[in-house]
Protein backbone atom coordinates (compact mmCIF):
# COMPACT_ATOMS: atom_id res chain seq x y z
CA UNK A 1 0.00 0.00 0.00
CA UNK A 2 1.35 3.77 -1.14
CA UNK A 3 1.12 5.83 2.04
CA UNK A 4 -1.01 9.40 1.09
CA UNK A 5 2.57 11.18 1.07
CA UNK A 6 4.11 9.11 -1.79
CA UNK A 7 0.80 9.80 -3.60
CA UNK A 8 0.57 13.31 -2.97
CA UNK A 9 4.50 13.73 -4.19
CA UNK A 10 4.34 11.16 -6.89
CA UNK A 11 0.52 11.30 -7.88
CA UNK A 12 0.54 7.33 -8.78
CA UNK A 13 -1.28 4.57 -7.19
CA UNK A 14 -0.81 0.54 -7.20
CA UNK A 15 -2.85 -1.99 -6.87
CA UNK A 16 -1.69 -5.69 -6.59
CA UNK A 17 -3.65 -9.24 -7.04
CA UNK A 18 -3.07 -11.82 -4.24
CA UNK A 19 -0.21 -13.29 -6.31
CA UNK A 20 2.18 -10.60 -4.83
CA UNK A 21 3.31 -10.72 -1.15
CA UNK A 22 1.09 -8.04 0.56
CA UNK A 23 4.58 -6.58 2.49
CA UNK A 24 6.15 -4.57 -0.40
CA UNK A 25 9.01 -2.58 1.13
CA UNK A 26 9.03 0.96 -1.24
CA UNK A 27 12.42 1.89 0.42
CA UNK A 28 14.20 -0.81 -2.07
CA UNK A 29 12.54 1.41 -4.78
CA UNK A 30 14.08 4.60 -4.10
CA UNK A 31 13.49 7.43 -6.79
CA UNK A 32 11.83 4.49 -9.08
CA UNK A 33 9.11 6.74 -9.07
CA UNK A 34 10.56 9.34 -11.32
CA UNK A 35 10.96 6.33 -14.41
CA UNK A 36 8.35 4.52 -16.36
CA UNK A 37 6.09 3.14 -14.29
CA UNK A 38 6.61 -0.53 -15.94
CA UNK A 39 10.00 -0.23 -14.41
CA UNK A 40 8.56 -0.22 -10.84
CA UNK A 41 5.95 -3.08 -11.77
CA UNK A 42 8.21 -5.34 -13.03
CA UNK A 43 10.81 -4.67 -10.31
CA UNK A 44 7.37 -5.67 -7.49
CA UNK A 45 6.26 -8.53 -10.05
CA UNK A 46 10.02 -9.64 -9.85
CA UNK A 47 11.11 -9.34 -6.29
CA UNK A 48 7.39 -10.14 -4.60
CA UNK A 49 5.94 -12.60 -6.65
CA UNK A 50 4.69 -15.87 -4.53
CA UNK A 51 5.34 -18.23 -7.37
CA UNK A 52 2.24 -20.47 -6.77
CA UNK A 53 -0.62 -18.18 -7.84
CA UNK A 54 -1.23 -15.81 -10.83
CA UNK A 55 -0.42 -12.31 -10.01
CA UNK A 56 -0.59 -8.82 -11.33
CA UNK A 57 0.45 -5.32 -10.46
CA UNK A 58 -0.98 -1.92 -12.18
CA UNK A 59 0.69 1.31 -11.54
CA UNK A 60 -1.08 4.20 -13.14
CA UNK A 61 -0.63 7.94 -12.44
CA UNK A 62 -3.71 10.01 -10.91
CA UNK A 63 -4.15 13.14 -11.80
Amino acid sequence: MISNTLLDEFNQVMLCSDGIKTRIDLAKYPLMYKYDLSVLAAAIYKDHARKNDDMSVIIAKVK
